[in-house]
Formats: C-alpha cells, structure tokens, sequence
C-alpha cells in the first residue's frame, strides 16, 4: 500500500472529527509513504520507516510564456490592463490554508502596489475575502494562465502567506511569488523548503549553532563510560575543565565539511551524528554513526584536517573542545591522554567492522549486525534496555550504512520483520531475537570493547570459538 500525502489534513479548517487518528491507521498499514513537499516530509519523517519526499515541479517551459510576453513588449492580459503597476500576483487555489490576514496586510503596507489573485475560491465565503483599491480577485482562469499574468515587478513577497499549507506540501507554497521578467511565473525555488542533495543534507551553507557556556558533564555519559577503560574522579574534572563551551546544532546539517581545517574537537551530548563521504555525483556513503557519549572528530587533534563530512542526524549538543587546550591536557595527564588515544583506536577498530560487514555479508546480515552494534553502543551508554532503542535513521540513511538501496533496505527490514528477528518503526527498533539477529549477522562484539559484565554472550563468537576448537 502506497499512502501519498499531499497535505497536513488534519490542519485545514473543518477538519473532520477522527482524521488525525484515520491518517495514523493508514500510516501504519502503509508499506511506502510519499510526502508532496520537503516541510511535509520534515513533519511526518518520523511516523514511517519508509518514507520519502516527492515534491510537485512546475512547468517552466508554460510559465515562460508569461516572462516573453513582458520581454517582447506585449500588453498585459484584457483584465489587467486597467490595474496599475507594480503588480504582484499569486495564482492558485484561494480557501482556507490562504492567510487572508497577511494578504490584506500587504495591500494596506504598499498601495503603490496591485496585488492580483488568480484563483477559484473554495471552501471560504467569498465575502471573507478582504478588500482594497489595490487589491485584485480574478477569479479562475483556464489553464493557458501563462498568456494571462501581466505581474512585471520583482518584488519581495512573503510565503508565509499560506497557513495550513507552510506545513503541507511545496507544490502550494510555490504558487506564491511574482512573476519576474527574468524567471518563470511560478515555482521560484526561494519560497519553497531548501532543495536538498540526495542524501537529505541541505544544501552546503554555515550551520546555525545555539551556544552556552561550559556545563558539568555529569548529565551525559561519558565516553568511556561502561568500555574497557574508565576514567577516575580527578581524569573527569581534567576532561571537563577542558570544555571550551557548548552548543547546539539543527537536525540534518552538515557541521564539519572535508579539508576545512579544525581547531576543535567534537563531543556528542544528545543526539546522533554521522560522517559521510559523497561521491562526484552527489551520493553518500554514510562511514559512521555517533551516538551520545562519543567523540566525534577526535581523530582531528592530530589531523587537523579531515577527509570526510560531518553532519548531524538529529538536533544535537556537542562539547567543544579547543585542541591547545587538548595539548595542556594530555601534556600534563599521561594517562588520560592513552585514554582519549583508545577512543579512536575504538573508532578504527568500528570501521575495520563496517569494511568486513559491507565486504563479506549478504543484505540481511549487513542490517542485522549495525542494528546489534548500535544496540550495544547505546546500552554501554544507558540509551537501550538491551532490546528496545531509539534509532532516528530513515531507510534512505539504513541503504548508506550499508551500501544498498533504500528499497533493498525496506525489503529486508521486512524480512527481519516477519521473521520475528526486530521490527524497526517510527524511529524505535525492537529486537525480539537478540541471539538470532546477531548470528545473522555474525556479530561478535569484542571489537567495541565493552566490559564483559554489560553484554550477553554473542552468538557470533561462539560458533567462532567452536569451529576454532574442532
């Protein structure tokens, strides 16, 4: 079942009792969602584990027409001629997602502007709609409306002009914008979601960061919490003294980018994060997941340079910390700085894992072994019961994880599914057979160097040992 959401239903005015609830039944049944814009995509990412963003386009090669008429010097449409100019125009659906406030707003802040509607009223008393000598309703007009514009300003125009629809889908925000005489009548990309890359990312641009002064780490996990190695009270306070500051970073951004040279360190608070390396077309292959409690980039103290992506996944908070501070620190703390040295030996040793699973394991078993390494990273940092998790990845994130196709992805999550093995939905993955799931995965954890006392006996290991002792 394909459910194609085009809008935030629930949201419009005269809702219908229940639709909320009738929608969560019919996500639930779904196998594939597909989402009429990015805001709606961003909205409802979370409810499905198959779900993708498929914006409406717009026909430039029609819209074009209305930017030729006003380059070849043609008269504007027989009903606009009267209207004086600047004319700003919408054209669209006009019901009951349309701010009428903000509408009349805009007449009554620039009279020296025609504000021009185009568009069938629905849903709304015609009567509602708010008047004012510079403020024009068309009416409908027959789809040929590229012969119909006569808007021949640039002018700024707001997108917030669509209420209910701002968290529905692109295809409506993008009936607002002028046309320009050097563009298309609509679709202009500036009043839409930020385009992404295939990936998800959003464009490349500097990532808004909240910040704070340094807190007491106490509330986190530290990173060798729960490891083979742990750090005493006084490694602790040297650790945390060290801490330039904190702050906090938007879900889906890209925080670090390869060859920008580093001057900090990153440690993961709250959240998760991820580093990728894309390819010249664009496409990502996802080479590590941070969860709290780790470094992000330490491998960048000595570096100072790294040859890959960071980026977060959800909505994150880091500690900073400066790398001369690094250079007091271990200078001055031996044995904290062999410490910090293990965790990314610990990293080395995860992608030694994640080359040997995307190298030698089948679809199901590459999906089986990151769920249970994910499992057991997040138990030694108290973020799983041993079954229960949160994992906020869509399966486009799962394919680059583990070199496959978000189809293939659905696929075997479906298999593992009605296997019994794990159910991975809305973001929480539930693994009803722990020891079958890391036998199909060969998962042995000794690599992450857990303390024994914290994990259940791998299956993996064990057969290994077996065939190891005839």
């Amino acid at each position: 079942m394909v459910y194609d959401c085009m809008d935030e239903l629930p949201a419009f005015d005269f809702a219908p009792a229940g639709l909320k609830e009738d929608e969560a039944a019919l996500m639930a049944a779904a196998d594939l969602v597909l989402t009429g814009g990015h805001a709606i995509f961003e909205a409802k990412r979370g409810l499905h584990d198959n779900i993708h963003p498929f914006p409406s386009s717009v026909d430039q090669g029609h819209f074009r027409r209305a930017r030729d008429r006003a380059r070849d010097g043609l008269l504007p449409p027989a009903d606009q001629r009267a209207i004086p100019g600047p004319r700003l125009g919408y054209a669209g659906v006009i019901d009951e997602r349309l701010d009428l406030g903000l509408v009349a707003r805009l007449a009554a802040a620039r009279p020296g502007w025609s504000v021009v509607m185009v568009g069938p009223v629905v849903k709304i008393d015609p009567g509602s709609l708010p008047q004012a000598p510079n403020l024009h309703w068309l009416g409908q007009r027959p789809y040929p409306i590229a012969n119909h514009p006569g808007w021949d300003d640039d002018r700024p125009c707001e997108s917030g002009l669509l209420g209910a629809a701002r968290a529905g889908g692109d295809h409506v925000l993008r009936d607002w914008n002028p046309a320009r005489r050097s563009g298309v009548a609509a679709g202009d990309p500036r009043h839409a979601a930020p385009r992404r890359r295939r990936h998800g990312s959003p464009e490349r641009g500097p990532p808004a960061a909240r910040r704070s002064r340094r807190p007491p780490m106490s509330r986190t996990a530290l990173f060798l919490r729960s490891r083979a190695t742990t750090l005493d009270d006084r490694e602790r306070a040297c650790l945390e003294a060290a801490i330039t500051e904190t702050r906090t970073y938007g879900r889906r951004r890209t925080v670090i980018r390869h060859g920008t040279a580093i001057d900090v360190s990153l440690y993961l608070m709250r959240g998760t994060m991820c580093r990728y390396i894309d390819n010249n077309h664009g496409d990502r292959q996802l080479v590590s997941i941070q969860v709290p409690g780790d470094f992000v980039d330490l491998h960048g103290y000595p570096l100072k340079v790294l040859d890959h992506d960071v980026a977060t996944v959800t909505e994150v908070e880091v500690a900073l910390f400066r790398h001369a501070d690094l250079d007091a620190l271990v200078a001055a703390e031996p044995a904290l700085a062999r410490k910090l040295w293990f965790s990314t030996l610990l990293d080395a040793a995860i992608h030694r894992e994640w080359i040997f699973k995307l190298g030698r394991l089948p679809s199901h078993g590459r999906v089986a072994h990151f769920l249970c390494e994910t499992e057991l990273r997040l138990r030694a940092v108290g973020l799983s019961d041993g079954a229960r998790f949160g994992l906020p990845l869509t399966q486009p994130d799962l394919a680059e994880v583990c070199g496959l196709t978000s189809i293939h992805v659905n696929r075997v999550l479906r298999d593992l599914r009605e296997q019994g093995l794990v159910t991975v939905r809305a973001g929480i993955v539930d693994i009803r057979e722990p020891r079958a799931l890391a036998r199909l995965g060969e998962f042995d954890p000794a690599y992450l160097y857990v303390e024994r006392a914290s994990i259940a006996v791998s299956p993996a290991r064990a057969v290994r040992e077996r065939k190891a002792n005839g």
